[in-house]
């Protein structure tokens, strides 16, 4: 660990022991701490315990690409602790099921009688995007997560790293909200960069971005439903054409 470096555990720990949730009140606020930084941030969206017992997500957006003539709906069920995802975009010319874990990926054309397999190549382009997912991250940092360390390169900038590797940074607003959330592929010099506009919220206080947009203009989304559950959306891959081991 580098200096300047502070394990997660050791955000985890000092925060149950200050009673960092959002009924005890807002932890204080340090620029370029990044313990304080992690604090304030998991805060603000809605609370540590509640993020760290929600262990998948669902979402649906609507969504704009660049070089597409129409709006398309996209659809997400996402395991927040292992690469288990599916991915299913609808739109008038088109419709597509991606299901991507640790054995295998596939992609399906609806109405085509058509299935793609990934290769190794491309399955691993989807885990490391996995690995720097926004929500996944969030759930690593509220669960306390010993292989994440932080750091702050900036002063209002929180930094997660795994043994050594930049995997995402945090810019925090006058809010204290995540309003943009830098990505770093490996290898890459500079990080892909999302800002956030606006914020939903649920009845337990979960925060969560309800519109967004990629800096280089590739895409743009507005949440329609987001949905995190403690247990496993497993209704979801059922239909997948292939088993957790391989093809069925």
């Amino acid at each position: 660990m580098t200096k300047g470096t502070i394990s997660l555990f050791a955000v985890y720990c000092i925060m149950l022991l200050a009673g960092c949730q959002p009924q005890g009140g807002a932890p204080e606020y340090k620029a370029g701490d990044p313990q304080s930084l992690a604090a304030s941030l998991l805060y603000e969206m809605g609370g540590d315990s509640l993020w760290a017992s929600r262990n998948s997500l669902y979402l649906r957006t609507q969504m704009n690409e660049k070089g597409m003539s129409e709006t398309f709906v996209s659809e997400e069920w996402r395991d927040l602790n292992a690469f288990k995802l599916r991915i299913e975009q609808q739109g008038k010319s088109f419709h597509t099921i991606g299901y991507f874990s640790q054995p295998g990926g596939w992609l399906e054309l609806v109405g085509q009688d058509s299935v793609y397999q990934l290769t190794d190549g491309e399955l691993v382009a989807w885990w490391l995007d996995h690995e720097r997912n926004f929500y996944r991250i969030l759930h690593r940092l509220a669960s306390g997560d010993t292989e994440l360390s932080l750091e702050s390169s900036a002063p209002h900038q929180l930094d997660c790293l795994e043994d050594g590797v930049k995997l995402c940074s945090f810019i925090l607003d006058e809010d204290r909200k995540p309003a943009t959330f830098l990505i770093w592929p490996l290898d890459a010099e500079e990080p892909i960069s999302m800002h956030f506009s606006a914020w939903g919220s649920l009845p337990n206080g979960m925060v969560y971005p309800m519109q967004g947009a990629r800096a280089d203009s590739a895409f743009s989304f507005n949440m329609l439903v987001w949905e995190p559950a403690v247990g496993i959306y497993e209704a979801a891959f059922e239909d997948a054409p292939y088993t957790w081991d391989g093809l069925q």
